[in-house]
């Protein structure tokens, strides 16, 4: 009796496998993506909590993810999504606030040909870290079944664990005391500071320097969880030495109390990156600061063109420059020292050689001289300390020697000396030279060009074109490129103005 009992509860489960796997069957091959919606629907979503690895899988003959949700804290600063243990190609995507229809519209996407996705999120992404729940799917989105040991498998299991760091203070900055620290990855390339500031105080400064690269700052009274939505004070320029300078606004103290300082790297995210951070009461930077260290002398002819290559910093963009006299005057591209309304940019920083291995050293400032737009040619001469403090007394410049452009041939040998984006693995470059030959020459009517085949990129515009003399015979001005190739455009020497001449010579 019991057995029978048994057997017809077995039969009575079994007709109702197969009616729910026909019907699977007929959605899924009548209506199209409706599985898909009813999934996205229905259903309680498995939460990860931070530390606890979670085993599960996709079974691709229901649907072709699986999703997950996580809670972030007022506290926490970054989250980090792995995925691990997978043999098929999973990728991530993340959407705050909501469940995922589409995967056109997601905050986070992490796609790649990796078959283990690894996604970092924190206060300073775009967007950044929010409190409250994220949706998370992992999906196979291949449109054949993936295959193992020469097998096609319809179940992709894998290993899936969140990680998150809490908001921390790095130290307690005390006025005029330097710290040294390092950005790291894994923390979102960010590290905050607080600094005590008593009653009646008019005026507090925080300095960047020691670094190689492009750091940022932001400031927030009483809140150490300082994002790019609720900062009190931001400094974000193109310098890696960033000052941020907070004042009163409206003739009365700053307020009594601990203020939050981030220093943070918005372009790059690879590798640690040392600095040092320092606050005072004052409105000018540290004495140390204002200490502009001598320049390495070139111990060869290769030498001073790659130290006569300067790299300049406008208020729109990076470009490099050429020294042409020993009192700092240089010659570089007009569109260098644009800002972005198209105007001559307020400041223009000068960063010079020291070390071939590291990116320059921001040490100057430059006025401009003259100009040319049509030509697309600026004359420069540094006349001032980054900071604005004078220049040591008897500073001399390496630099350029002028070569004859007009006498170039076909095929004969260029080099290019610059700071091209592409030239560092940071958010700031080290000098770099490329070769190629005189591809060619284009008459504009303003300018005889010189084409080339050298590389040249973004960031290389006003630096050197050399011959094999190490001469400065133009400067790399634009690139014209397709799929397959590119070909350099070069403003040669013959352009100079004839005027500027008596500046330099």
């Amino acid at each position: 009796m019991v057995s029978y009992l048994s057997i017809l509860t077995i039969g009575e489960i079994s007709v109702k496998l197969i009616i729910k796997i026909t019907a699977i069957i007929f959605i899924s091959l009548f209506l199209p993506g409706a599985l898909f919606s009813l999934e996205k629907k229905g259903g309680i979503k498995e939460e990860l909590l931070p530390g606890k690895q979670v085993e599960a899988s996709v079974d691709l003959t229901v649907k072709s993810y699986k999703t997950f949700k996580f809670k972030v804290s007022p506290e926490t600063y970054t989250a980090t999504l792995t995925i691990s243990g997978a043999p098929a190609d999973l990728d991530l995507f993340v959407k705050y606030g909501k469940k995922i229809d589409t995967y056109d519209n997601v905050d986070y996407v992490k796609a790649t040909d990796s078959y283990n996705e690894k996604l970092l999120i924190t206060r300073m992404s775009d967007p950044s870290l929010s409190e409250g729940y994220y949706y998370v799917d992992v999906a196979y989105q291949r449109d054949v079944l993936p295959a193992v040991k020469g097998h096609r498998i319809n179940v992709i299991p894998f290993t899936i664990l969140l990680k998150e760091t809490k908001a921390t203070v790095t130290s307690t900055l005390l006025p005029g005391e330097a710290y040294t620290a390092s950005l790291y990855p894994e923390t979102g390339m960010a590290a905050t500071f607080s600094f005590n500031v008593p009653e009646q105080t008019q005026v507090f400064r925080v300095d960047i320097s020691r670094t190689n690269s492009d750091l940022d700052l932001m400031c927030a009274y009483e809140n150490n969880v300082i994002t790019k939505k609720n900062y009190d004070y931001i400094s974000e320029t193109l310098l890696g030495k960033e000052s941020l300078v907070v004042r009163n606004n409206d003739g009365s103290p700053l307020k009594a109390g601990t203020y939050y300082i981030t220093a943070f790297d918005q372009a790059s995210g690879d590798y640690p990156e040392p600095f040092s951070i320092t606050a005072s009461m004052n409105t000018l930077p540290p004495p140390d600061l204002l200490k502009i260290p001598g320049l390495i002398p070139p111990g060869n002819e290769q030498e001073n063109a790659l130290f006569s290559t300067v790299e300049i910093i406008g208020g729109a963009g990076k470009g490099s420059g050429c020294l042409v006299s020993p009192s700092g005057y240089i010659i570089t591209n007009y569109h260098v020292i644009r800002d972005n309304r198209n105007t001559l940019s307020k400041n223009i920083y000068v960063a010079v050689n020291r070390s071939l291995r590291n990116p320059p050293d921001e040490l100057f400032r430059a006025r401009v001289v003259d100009y040319r737009e049509k030509s697309d040619l600026a004359l420069l001469k540094i006349d001032s300390g980054l900071y604005g403090q004078p220049l040591p007394r008897g500073e001399l410049f390496p630099y350029f020697s002028l070569g004859t452009s007009t006498n170039l041939k076909i095929g004969q040998p260029l080099s290019i000396v610059g700071y091209p984006g592409v030239g560092g693995t940071g958010s700031r470059a080290s000098v770099s030279l490329t070769t190629g030959i005189v591809s060619g020459f284009e008459d504009t009517g303003l300018t005889s060009f010189i084409k080339t085949d050298a590389e040249i990129n973004s960031g290389n515009s006003g630096g050197a074109v050399i011959d094999v003399y190490y001469n400065l015979v133009g400067f790399p001005t634009v690139t014209i490129g397709e799929d397959s190739g590119q070909i350099g455009y070069i403003t040669p020497v013959s352009a100079i103005p004839s005027e500027w001449f008596r500046y330099f010579r």
